[in-house]
C-alpha cells in the first residue's frame, strides 16, 4: 500500500491528523500566557509528540487560544552524553480537564540547565531594518555620528 492509499484509510476511519504521533513520555515544564496578560507557569508530562502537536497532561487550567512554551525533558541524550531539552512555543489548541493539545509554531534542541521558561522565549521575528525600509518606500542608510545629530 502506498503512502498515499494507507492516508486515504486513516482519513476514512476519521483520523485527520496529518502527522504521525509518537507515545513519548517525558517530563514537561510550561508557561502559557493568558488574555489578561498573566503568565502561568506549570509542571506536566507528555503522553504523545508529533512534528506538529503535543499532548500533554497537567494539573493546570489551560484554555484554547492561549501561547504557551513547553520544556520538554528529551529521552535520549546528544552522543550518549549531552542532556537535551526539546523547546517548544505555540498555541493551545485544545483542553480538557487535565489533557492539553499544543499546535507547535516553532522548536528547537537546548542543553539541558541552560534555558529556563522564565518568560516567553519565542517571539515575533523582528523585521530587519533595511526590509522595513523597502517595504515602506524609505531609503535605507546606515546612521552615522553625521547624520544622527
Amino acid at each position: 500500500m502506498t503512502v498515499g492509499a494507507s492516508r486515504r484509510v486513516l482519513l476514512a476511519l476519521g483520523d485527520r491528523r496529518l502527522a504521525r504521533r509518537y507515545p513519548i513520555t517525558a517530563d514537561v515544564e510550561f508557561t502559557a500566557l493568558g488574555s489578561d496578560g498573566v503568565a502561568l507557569q506549570g509542571f506536566g508530562r507528555t503522553v504523545n509528540l508529533s512534528t506538529g502537536g503535543v499532548l500533554f497532561e497537567s494539573d493546570e487550567v489551560l484554555q484554547a487560544g492561549m501561547r504557551i512554551e513547553l520544556v520538554i525533558a528529551w529521552p535520549a541524550r546528544l552522543n550518549n552524553a549531552v542532556a537535551l531539552n526539546l523547546c517548544v512555543s505555540g498555541r493551545v489548541a485544545r483542553s480538557t480537564a487535565n489533557s492539553h493539545a499544543i499546535r507547535i509554531r516553532e522548536h528547537e534542541f537546548c542543553l539541558r540547565g541552560r534555558y529556563r521558561p522564565a518568560g516567553l522565549r519565542f517571539r515575533a521575528p523582528a523585521v530587519p531594518r533595511v526590509a522595513a525600509a523597502v517595504r515602506f518606500g524609505v531609503e535605507a542608510r546606515p546612521r552615522t555620528l553625521a547624520s544622527s545629530a
